[in-house]
């Protein structure tokens, strides 16, 4: 999603640099926007995404069933409080985690060095 961002960022940014700068500075006004939104769309994920296929209303008693039937065959449940260390050290030893680190502090180190930010 970073290149999504960058896209859409680059609209906002633009449209907010037109904004007077004496009344609040444009920089402000896109962290108030951004945080804003993202505000937003935590607050519908609680509201309306379900914690598990059980509690899915969206969901028929048939699909809910194949739901945790997938679950089930994956061994994985449907809640787990407890952290284990086989856990950790199969994230780290996970070469697609590393995958997805690399390539996040990639994109973001090249716009560092290319905007200047």
């Amino acid at each position: 999603m970073n290149g999504l961002t960058a896209v859409f960022g680059g609209f906002v940014a633009y449209g907010v640099s037109y904004g007077d700068p004496k009344v609040l500075a444009p920089y402000k006004v896109i962290y108030i926007l951004l945080g804003g939104l993202a505000i937003l769309v935590g607050i519908c994920v609680l509201i309306w995404l379900p914690d598990s296929p059980v509690h899915a209303q969206f969901l028929t008693k048939e699909e809910r069933i194949a739901a945790l039937e997938r679950v089930r065959d994956d061994q994985v449940g449907t809640e787990n409080k407890i952290l284990k260390k086989a856990q950790i050290w199969e994230a780290i030893t996970d070469i697609r985690t590393w995958l997805i680190v690399l390539s996040t502090l990639f994109c973001e180190r090249y716009t560092k060095f290319r905007f200047g930010r």
